[in-house]
This record gives structure tokens, C-alpha cells and sequence, in this order.
């Protein structure tokens, strides 16, 4: 570290010479020289802190408007998106600016720095002022903007509201829409004005042309439509198209409705009808009336003045008709109608393979009801469920593909599959309104299937042993070196019977009696 060479200001007097004794005149000089140093010194004293006081100022007034603009800007910014009021908002920034410049001003502890105060803050008041009047104004466009959007929508809406062919109404509508816009140029602007008139203008016709397609009124022709953009026009042209195909869809469903509900009214008249018929108490008047009154068709009053006058027969339904009517009325898709059973009821009154009148009634209240319940909304899950477990049943009983070859045959698995069948359709929940079933289908059949599994075994058990008994041979080869003593006829007799007895044989392995192992093929 270097020793600073400290250099005197002023040169030093020489110092008086020991035993040297100073004039009266020499003194007064000395004294007086001294008196002007140190007046010099002080002179230099009060400028160096007036300087200071000055520089202070300085600082002090450049924080405060520093503190004073942080404050303004910042309270703007948060302002600028609560407040979007013009009026609220240009108030509620110059109360701020007014009370932070005298919060800011109150702080200030000199003279200089509350005279250099205002003229540091100048600026930034200035830019405040100008920045909220813009701010402002855009706040005003943007109110008058969204006021005028809802005026014209509003006004859309009334239009549209508006019945067809009120035209004073629709232009009454219209040209308070325009003054609207029009009134709005001084924010909006003359092009933006113009675009918003036009844009109205053609909103209103669509919506007018709108309320001629609800009143069914709408012509591409009418002269109202003159004016329109080509394209709207075309939009507003195949909306009416569109709208025209929807009702006359409409009217063909409640017609077909009608009709369905007309034709289920017809169905449950004659059924009440068959019943008294069976019952021996339907009279030709109850018919006749029915009749005049269109509510039966020739075909069905004719069978039911024959059963008035003659009564039902005696006779029990053919056997094979009645399982094959049974398998297909308890399926889901039935596919028997109540008109083809009045047929077989009505070949049965006429001496031929039919059905009852006692059988066909309550097939025809099954057919109905069950028909009804497959129509439920809802219900496509549940139905494909029901139709599984049809199938489960089938599999358990080995029917053969087709009903009609089950029935005509008087299987055993037929006889089984219906009973089992009637049995789901009583407890599946397919058919809760019609039977009161209130269980899942698959768990039903669950529960039948392995019930039908034993009794088709136990029923294929027994008459295996009955052809056993009636059978002279045990194989084929032992028929087959008996043939020519037995002669032709017989030999296809026992080769029938010893076919009958393999299957049956197959069907006991896989189809076992209760208790009962399948047996181990070789």
C-alpha cells in the first residue's frame, strides 16, 4: 500500500526567525489574512451544501414520480379488466390519479424536491389522461358494439316470431333493425355500418322465409324473396323441401299408426268374440252389429255368424297343427298371425286339419300379448337375450333345424322343447307385462336346460328298451346274414328299428339319465 503524498494548497510562510520580534503592522496583515480564509472556507461550506440539499431534491422528486407512475400503471392495468363501464371507469382512475399524486406528495421532506415534484410528475399524468380517454372510447365502441348486436337479434327473433303473411309487422321490425344499426356509425363506422345493414337485411328475410315454412306457406316464387343472396335463398328453398318430406313422414307414421291401433282393437274384438263363441253365447246380432259398425272385416264376421249359428265342433285340433302352432307361437319371432290361426280354425269347423276354437283362442290372446311386448321400447337387449336362451333350450333337447319336421314327427324333443319354452316365456323378464316374469331369460334357460337334458334321456332310455325287446338282432351284421329268410319286407322293417336303436344309443351317451355316467365309447 502506497503513503499518499499529500501536497500543501497554498504555500506556507516562512516562520519568524527565533528572537525575532513582529511589527504592529506585520500582525494586523497576519490577522487579517486569516479572517479571509476562513471567511473564503465558509463561503465553500454553504455552496457544497446547498448543492447537497439540491441533489437530494433531485432524488427524492425523481422516487416519488417513479412510485407515483409504478402506482397509476398498475392500477389501470387491474381496472382495465374489472371495469369495463366507460364512464365508471375514467372516474374510478382519476379519483386514483389524485390521491396517489398527493399521497406521493405528502411524503416529500424538502422544499426542492416538492418544487421538482410536479414537473417530474407532468408526464406521467398526461400519459395517464390520454391513455384512459382512448381506453375509454374503446370502451364505448365495444358497449355500443355488443348493444347493437343485441338490438338486431332481438329484432331477428321478433321477426321470426312474426306469423306469416304480416308483412306490416315484418317491415315495422325491419326498419327499426336499420335505425339501430345506422344509429350506431359514430363508433361503428361507415363500412362497418354498411356491412352490418346488409347482413341484417338479409338475416331478417331468412327469418321471415323460416316462419313461412313452419306455416307450411313457403313459395320460391313469392316476390318476397326477391331480394335474397342466391345462396341463402337455395339454403332456405331445400330447408322448405325438407321440412315438407318430414310431414308427410309424420303423417304416414300416425297413419300407420292409426291403422296398427285400429287393427289391434279388430284383433282383441274378435278374440272376445271367439270367446263367447266357445262359451255358446255369441249371437248373430252381436256380429251384425260389430259389422255395421266397421269394426270387423267381412272375412272374420262371416266365420263368426257361422259359429253363432252352428256353434264350434266337437272336434279336438289335429295333434301335429297344434304342437307346430305352439313351437312357433312361444318363440321370439313368431311367425304365425292371427289371421292364418282363424284360417285353421276355420278348416277345422270345416272338417279338415285345423285347430279348435277351444286351442285357437288362447293362442291368438298369447300371440297378441306377446307381440305387444316385443314392441316395448327398450327392449332390443332383453329380446336378443330371450332368443339366446330359446336357443340353449334347443341345444339341451337336440331339436332338429326346422319346427316344422319336430313337430310332424311327435318327437319327444319337440313335446320337451314347448314345455320348456312355455316355461321361459312365463318367467323371462322379456315378457314381465304380459306373463309377470320378472328373471333374466339366460338364467332361466340356465335352470331348464339341464332339467330337459335328463327327462329327453330318460324318455330315449325307455323306448330303447322297448325296441330292444322287439328287436331279434343285435347288430347289423346278424340282420344282415338273416335277410334271405326273412324276405325284403321284413329286412327294412328291422333295419328301420336297428337304426332307431343306434341313434338312440348315441343319444343316451351324450344325453345320460339322471344319475346316470355317460357311457365310454369304443
Amino acid at each position: 500500500m502506497k503513503i499518499p503524498v499529500i501536497l500543501a494548497q497554498e504555500p506556507a510562510g516562512h516562520p519568524p526567525s527565533i528572537g525575532s520580534v513582529p511589527t504592529i503592522g506585520a500582525g494586523t496583515a497576519i490577522i487579517g489574512e486569516g479572517v479571509g480564509r476562513l471567511g473564503a472556507a465558509l463561503v465553500r461550506i454553504g455552496q457544497v451544501q446547498q448543492l447537497k440539499r439540491e441533489q437530494f431534491g433531485r432524488d427524492e422528486a425523481a422516487a416519488a414520480a417513479a412510485a407515483f407512475e409504478l402506482d397509476v400503471k398498475t392500477f389501470d392495468s387491474d381496472l382495465r379488466v374489472a371495469e369495463r363501464d366507460p364512464d365508471r371507469y375514467l372516474a374510478t382512475l382519476g379519483e386514483r390519479l389524485t390521491k396517489s399524486r398527493q399521497q406521493a406528495a405528502e411524503r416529500l421532506t424538502t422544499d426542492e424536491g416538492r418544487a421538482l415534484f410536479e414537473g417530474r410528475v407532468r408526464p406521467a399524468l398526461v400519459e395517464a389522461e390520454v391513455g384512459a380517454r382512448r381506453h375509454a372510447n374503446e370502451l364505448y365502441v365495444q358497449r355500443g358494439t355488443a348493444l347493437i348486436d343485441d338490438t338486431t337479434a332481438t329484432t331477428l327473433r321478433l321477426i321470426g316470431g312474426t306469423p306469416f303473411g304480416d308483412d306490416d309487422a315484418f317491415r315495422r321490425h325491419l326498419r327499426g333493425g336499420y335505425d339501430a344499426i345506422v344509429g350506431a356509425t359514430p363508433y361503428l363506422g361507415e363500412v362497418e355500418t354498411g356491412k352490418r345493414r346488409r347482413a341484417f337485411g338479409e338475416a331478417a328475410l331468412e327469418a321471415y322465409g323460416n316462419a313461412a315454412i313452419e306455416a307450411e306457406r313457403f313459395d320460391p316464387a313469392d316476390p318476397r324473396w326477391a331480394g335474397m343472396d342466391p345462396a341463402k335463398f337455395e339454403t332456405l328453398r331445400r330447408r322448405a323441401e325438407t321440412a315438407e318430406r318430414g310431414r308427410r313422414a309424420e303423417e304416414d307414421r300416425r297413419a300407420r299408426q292409426a291403422k296398427e291401433e285400429l287393427d289391434e282393437d279388430k284383433k282383441a274384438l274378435i278374440a272376445e268374440l271367439d270367446r263367447k263363441a266357445a262359451e255358446g253365447t255369441l249371437r248373430v246380432e252381436d256380429v251384425n252389429i260389430r259389422a255395421e259398425m266397421r269394426q270387423l272385416d267381412p272375412e272374420p264376421a262371416r266365420r263368426l255368424r257361422a259359429l253363432a249359428l252352428e256353434g264350434p265342433s266337437g272336434r279336438a285340433s289335429d295333434a301335429t297343427v297344434l304342437r307346430l302352432v305352439q313351437l312357433d307361437v312361444h318363440s321370439t319371432n313368431p311367425e304365425m298371425t292371427e289371421e292364418a290361426l282363424d284360417v285353421l280354425q276355420a278348416r277345422h269347423e270345416g272338417g279338415g286339419r285345423g285347430l279348435s276354437l277351444k286351442d285357437a283362442v288362447p293362442l291368438k290372446d298369447r300371440l297378441r300379448q306377446q307381440r305387444q311386448a316385443l314392441k316395448a321400447e327398450g327392449q332390443s337387449v332383453l329380446r336378443t337375450e330371450h332368443y339366446q336362451a330359446e336357443q340353449l333350450l334347443r341345444a339341451a333337447v337336440g331339436m332338429p333345424p326346422g319346427l316344422v319336421a319336430a313337430a310332424l314327427g311327435d318327437s319327444p324333443a319337440a313335446r320337451l322343447y314347448l314345455a320348456g319354452l312355455e316355461e321361459l316365456t312365463r318367467r323371462s323378464r322379456l315378457f314381465e307385462d304380459a306373463y309377470g316374469g320378472k328373471e333374466s331369460p339366460l338364467a332361466v334357460a340356465a335352470d331348464i336346460a339341464p332339467r330337459l337334458g335328463r327327462a329327453l334321456g330318460e324318455t330315449a332310455r325307455l323306448k330303447l328298451e322297448e325296441l330292444r325287446a322287439v328287436v331279434p338282432f343285435q347288430t347289423a351284421d346278424a340282420l344282415e346274414a338273416a335277410r334271405p329268410r326273412l324276405g325284403e319286407a321284413a329286412y327294412r322293417h328291422y333295419q328301420r328299428l336297428l337304426l332307431e336303436v343306434e341313434r338312440l344309443e348315441k343319444q343316451r351317451q351324450t344325453t345320460p339319465a339322471a344319475g346316470e355316467k355317460p357311457k365310454e365309447r369304443r
